[in-house]
């Protein structure tokens, strides 16, 4: 099994961002791509500093939209990983089931921009 290949889409552009730029945001996006062979956890780091680091009290708000998918349906696992970065899992490793998520973090009560 492989892991899938995150690309930075905001606000660093191809890299993590780090705690110091998301000082000045209160959201991130990043493509997640899987080949249908891969399923291993994949780590998105979003470095806002949350606590508690488990996510038990609802942050981030993780939303995640499929961008392109082969035909049998897979669906994303997501763990909190630590107080900077995210854990996601694809739930099936079959044929067919190459899926690219766009995957955006807020953090809670954010106005937005």
């Amino acid at each position: 099994m492989g892991v899938g290949t995150v690309t930075y889409r905001y606000p660093t552009g191809a890299v993590a961002p780090t705690n110091q730029v998301m000082l000045a945001h209160d959201e991130m996006s990043a493509d997640l791509v899987f080949a249908a062979a891969d399923g291993d956890a994949t780590t998105i780091t979003h470095a806002m500093n949350l606590n508690p680091s488990d996510g038990s009290v609802g942050q981030p708000e993780v939303s995640i939209i499929a961008t392109a998918a082969g035909t049998a349906l897979t669906l994303p696992v997501v763990a909190f990983l630590n107080k900077d970065a995210i854990t996601i899992v694809k739930s099936i490793i079959a044929a067919n089931t190459g899926v690219t998520w766009r995957v955006t973090i807020k953090r809670p009560h954010s106005m937005g921009r």
